[in-house]
């Protein structure tokens, strides 16, 4: 997946099981690290482009909206989905109770 500055991608989906892949059982961790994985390569690939760019091409429209509002977008929408996969895991008895980030 790459983001260009000037493109806006056009959903060509069907169905969200088109854009969804299930990561496996609630108990399969080599499954979620892959997933986790697959998550951070996107962010890190999101990262350089953004870095990449000038305060004012923030402002500079896609074509329907600012690139700026693009990334707000963007990070609502991981966050919402945050909040799901968490819960959910919560739930499954999947997530710990006690997590380390280092």
């Amino acid at each position: 997946m790459g983001m260009q500055v000037g493109t806006e991608f056009i959903n060509t989906a069907e169905t969200n099981d088109d854009t969804f892949q299930p990561s496996g059982s609630p108990d399969d961790e080599a499954a979620w690290q892959a997933t986790v994985q697959r998550m951070e390569t996107v962010h890190r690939q999101i990262h350089e482009k953004l870095v990449a760019l000038s305060d004012e091409a923030f402002d500079q429209p896609l074509p329907s909206i600012p690139a700026g509002q693009s990334v707000m977008s963007i990070i609502l929408h991981d966050a919402f989905h945050t909040g799901q996969i968490v819960q959910i895991r919560k739930l499954q008895g999947s997530w710990p109770a006690r997590r380390s980030f280092l």
